[in-house]
Order: structure tokens, then sequence, then C-alpha cells
């Protein structure tokens, strides 16, 4: 009867079952009154309940807030800023109602918050997440805020969908180098085949961190299509540089994407062709070299040209018998550079065909 008579009581009742837990821990049965008497009017006596020096008070303020399924507790995300209230007490609050917490009502309140709370908010966010928070986390990716930007991009990462690949893909080129990280992470882990582009740009970053994960986004896509894109980065003056782009030729290289690539170069600086040309012959895994052997018998003179000169940079057991090949061909270049190159490679299956060139071709003599 007591019970019954409290619950009609509201506010004063909660007060009171409040000031009689001064002085010892809260009973199950009043524990039970506190959570039935939970409402939008009597909330504010259980957020002074909580802010209470007294320990049994705010402990039993913790309980009830805990238990109780007629507030919305994202808005206990407010109290970090009060020094009063415990943190520990509000994470604890938090997690017992996280079944109940909205993920993107905790992404928009996220710029609102102070920055302990926005912690815990983005954790119990990733903890919730599913597709409702995309819309609002998409949006959070323009914040002028970097911590923002970085965290919305960590919710986004397991969400591929058109409208996310888009957003991930603009902030890898973002100003903010902690952004940039995250954002080519996020590219990797939903196989976002439109921010190849942007990838292969963050080859040439400044910060290694970032160049690093570029590369293992890119091995890890394992998509052909990099290869054209790669070109201004093999090309490039740094030799970190063209490594790093060639570390990723090895994995996604095909005879079509290596035959793009020479195509592109057609136009190219001869200092360039010859930069890109050693650094695919000198750091060129054995798919850039099936590649390229391939190219030897292209009908495109260039092609072959391009293919040779490559074979030159490093000697390579298994160019010899194409090597021996090109002694044959039409193109007096080709030819010559064939030579160079099975000298460099000193295999004796090169002896006698370059003895039977001898006796044929005057020029290559």
């Amino acid at each position: 009867e007591a019970r019954s008579q409290l619950l009609h009581m509201g506010t004063s009742a909660v007060r009171a079952l409040f000031g009689a837990v001064q002085g010892a821990p809260v009973s199950e049965s009043a524990l039970d009154v506190l959570v039935r008497l939970m409402s939008e009017e009597t909330f504010p006596a259980y957020l002074d309940a909580l802010r209470s020096p007294s320990a049994s008070v705010a402990d039993a303020a913790t309980r009830a807030l805990s238990r109780a399924t007629t507030y919305d507790p994202s808005c206990m995300l407010a109290l970090y800023s009060e020094d009063g209230v415990s943190r520990a007490r509000i994470e604890t609050i938090l997690d017992a109602q996280l079944a109940r917490l909205q993920p993107e009502t905790l992404v928009r309140l996220l710029p609102q918050l102070s920055k302990e709370a926005r912690a815990s908010a983005f954790r119990l966010a990733d903890k919730v997440a599913d597709l409702r928070l995309v819309p609002a986390a998409t949006e959070l990716t323009q914040h002028t805020d970097w911590w923002i930007r970085l965290h919305a991009l960590k919710l986004l990462a397991r969400f591929p969908g058109d409208a996310v690949n888009a957003a991930v893909t603009e902030r890898i080129r973002d100003d903010n180098g902690a952004v940039r990280l995250e954002a080519v992470h996020a590219a990797g882990a939903l196989k976002a085949s439109e921010a190849i582009p942007a990838l292969c740009s963050r080859l040439r970053d400044q910060d290694m961190k970032v160049q690093a994960a570029a590369i293992e986004a890119l091995v890890a896509m394992g998509d052909a299509k990099a290869v054209p894109h790669l070109l201004d980065a093999l090309r490039d003056q740094s030799e970190y540089v063209r490594r790093a782009a060639v570390e990723v030729l090895n994995e996604v290289v095909t005879a079509e994407a290596i035959k793009d690539l020479v195509e592109a170069l057609r136009d190219a600086d001869w200092w360039v062709r010859v930069r890109s040309a050693d650094a695919l012959g000198t750091l060129g895994g054995p798919r850039v070299v099936d590649a390229v052997l391939e190219l030897t018998r292209d009908p495109d003179e260039f092609a072959r040209r391009y293919a040779i000169e490559i074979l030159n940079t490093v000697p390579d057991p298994r160019a010899v018998p194409a090597l021996i090949v090109a002694l044959d061909d039409e193109d007096w270049w080709v030819r010559e550079r064939a030579v160079d190159a099975l000298g460099k490679a000193r295999d004796l299956r090169a002896v006698d065909p370059l003895l039977h060139m001898m006796g044929r071709d005057m020029q290559a003599l």
C-alpha cells in the first residue's frame, strides 16, 4: 500500500525516497518504486540525486537511471561537462541503457558535446552502429573539427555504399594528416573502387603513415584499374615514391594494365620513361616481369622497345627465351637492346643465338 501511495505522489515521492537513503544503500523495494516513478516530470529530481555529495544517494540514482526505460538516455551525455557528476556513474548508466540508445542520435549529438562526452558518445555509437547512422555520419565528414571528421569516417568504414564511398574518397585529400590516414583505412575496408585515383595520389603523401596505408589499401583491393593512376608516382623524382608505386604494381598488374601504362608513357619525356622503366625493372616482382614478357611480342614497336628497356634493368633468367626471340625482331632498337640484356643475363642459352646473329646481322655485329 505504501508503494501504491508513493507512485501517486510523483516528484515529492522521488525526493523523499532519495532523502531516505542518505545513510544506507537503497533497498530493492525503494529502487523498484524509483524506477517506476521515472518520467519526464520527475527526471530532474533524479539528476539532482546523481549530483548529490552522498554516495548512497548518487548510487541509488545511478541504479534507477540504469534500469528505467521511460526517459531518453542520450540526454545523460550532457552531464559530462558538469564537475559535480561522476563520469564513471554516467558511463555505468549509458552502458546499461546501450540497447535503447539510437545511433543516429548519438552521432548528431557529437558536435554539441564536451571533449569527454564526445569520446563516450563515439564509443557507444560504435557499439550500436547500424545503417541508421549513415546519413548523419556522412554529413559530419564535412565538419570543421578534424576530430569529428575522423571519427565519422571510423563509423562509416563498415557500411559500403555510393554515398559513403564518395564521402570517404573526398576525405582522402583532407588537409589533416590523421583524417587522411583514417580515410585511406576506410577506403581499403570498404573496397571502394572509386577511391583508387585518390589512393594512388596518396603514394606521394608527405606523411609516411598515409603513404604506407595507401599501399596497403591498394594491395588489399587488388584492382588492376589502379595501374594507369600509378603513372604519376612511377615517374616521381623520389625513389621512395616510385618504390611505393611498384609495390602496388607487383600485386595488381596484368599484361593489359601494363600495356595501358606503357601507352600513357608514350608522350612522356625520355628521362621519365627511363626512370619508370628502371623502377619497374629493378623493383618489379614476378607479376611485373610476366606482364613485360608479354609486351615483347606486342605488335606496337614502342611497347616492345619499352619492354626490352625494362628487362635491361635487371637480369632475370625467365626473360632469356623472350630476349632470344627478340634478336630476330624487325626493329633494330629491340634487337640491339636484347643483345645488351642477354649480355647482362650471362646465360649460356644465349651463346648460339648470338653467334648466329653475328653471321647475318652486320649492323648488330
